[in-house]
C-alpha cells in the first residue's frame, strides 16, 4: 500500500485501511492456529529465516507494483511482463535450484521414493504456477497489485484442503473461521475500490463539466463586452 500511494499515486479511504487491518486479524489467527497445534519444544524463534521473509515480502511488494505499473502503462505491458518474467525467472530459479537446492534434488531422483505420483505432484505444482503467474498481468490490470496480494492471503486454505484430503492433515476449525474474515475483508476492500474510484470517475466529470460551463460563460461574456 505504501508503494503503491507513492510511486502510483493510488489513494485510499480508511475503510481500505480498515478492511487491511481485518486481513491481518484473520493472518493472526492462522498464525495462532499454527502455533497452538504445534509441539510446543519445536516452536521457537528463527530469526534468520524470519529476517529472509520480510525481505523477500518487501521485494515482493517492489516486484508486484512494478508490474502494475507496466501492465497499466505500457501499450504492450501484459506481453512485456509475461516474456520478462518467464526469461528471467527460468535464469534466477535454475541457478537457485543449483546453488542452494542441488543435493536435495538429486537426493529425490535417485532415491526409492520417486514415483509417477511424486512426477504427477510435480506437474501439478508446475501447471498451478504457470496458471497464476499468466493471469497475475490480468488481475494488476483489472484490479490492482494490493487486491492481489491480499486475496493471495486466502491461499492457506486450500493448502489445508489439500493437505486434510491427501496427506491426512488434522483439521482445525479456527482455519476457517480465519479463512472467511480473510475473505470478506478482501470482497469488503474490492467493493470499497470500486465505490471510490467510482466517486473519483464522477467528480472528475463533474469538475471538466464545470470547466467548460465555465469557459463558454467567459467567453459569451467576452462577446457582449465587445458589443
Amino acid at each position: 500500500m505504501l508503494l503503491s500511494y507513492f510511486f502510483l499515486r493510488t489513494r485510499y479511504t480508511f475503510l481500505h485501511y480498515g478492511f487491511v487491518g481485518i486481513v491481518f486479524v484473520g493472518i493472526g489467527l492462522m498464525i495462532y492456529s499454527d502455533v497452538r497445534n504445534s509441539d510446543s519444544s519445536v516452536v521457537e524463534a528463527k530469526w534468520l529465516g524470519s529476517v529472509l521473509v520480510i525481505v523477500a515480502c518487501g521485494l515482493y511488494a517492489v516486484s508486484n507494483v512494478a508490474a502494475e505499473y507496466i501492465v497499466k502503462n505500457r501499450p504492450s505491458g501484459r506481453i512485456e511482463y509475461l516474456s520478462q518474467i518467464g526469461l528471467w525467472g527460468s535464469i534466477w530459479s535454475s541457478i537457485q535450484l543449483a546453488v542452494l537446492e542441488r543435493n536435495e534434488v538429486i537426493a529425490l531422483f535417485s532415491s526409492e521414493n520417486m514415483s509417477w505420483t511424486v512426477i504427477g505432484w510435480f506437474a501439478c505444482f508446475w501447471v498451478c504456477l504457470f496458471l497464476i503467474y499468466s493471469l497475475m498481468p490480468v488481475a494488476f490490470g483489472n484490479s490492482s497489485a494490493v487486491f492481489v496480494n491480499l486475496g493471495l492471503m486466502t491461499a492457506d486454505i486450500f493448502s489445508l484442503f489439500i493437505g486434510i484430503y491427501v496427506f491426512g492433515y488434522t483439521f482445525d476449525w479456527l482455519y476457517l473461521v480465519a479463512f472467511f474474515v480473510i475473505f470478506s475483508a478482501v470482497i469488503g476492500f474490492h467493493v470499497e475500490s470500486w465505490r471510490f474510484e467510482k466517486y473519483v470517475t464522477m467528480r472528475s466529470s463533474r469538475d471538466i463539466s464545470n470547466s467548460l460551463r465555465f469557459s463558454d460563460d467567459s467567453r459569451s461574456g467576452g462577446y457582449l463586452t465587445a458589443l
